[in-house]
């Protein structure tokens, strides 16, 4: 079976899925496959919250890794 084929053969396959749960899963494999290849698009959302972040970063808001872990360990045992 040749490229062609086997994409065909996914998008009928995928056409007749109803289970939103797998579509998700399918669409995250797809979206990873395009992260690692370099083109990662980004919501409005998702570009604000990187900006806050690299600001706290600048300020010095952020914990070390110490500090996440025992952070961490403390609220699973809530």
């Amino acid at each position: 079976m040749n490229i062609t084929n086997i994409k065909e053969s996914l998008y009928k396959s995928i056409e007749k899925i109803d289970d939103d749960l797998l579509l998700i899963t399918i669409k995250d494999l797809i979206d990873q496959h395009a992260v690692q290849k370099g083109s990662m698009n980004l919501t409005d959302y998702q570009k604000t919250r990187i900006s806050e972040s690299e600001q706290q970063i600048a300020k010095g808001e952020f914990f070390s890794e110490e500090q996440a872990d025992y952070l961490i360990d403390k609220w699973l045992k809530e």
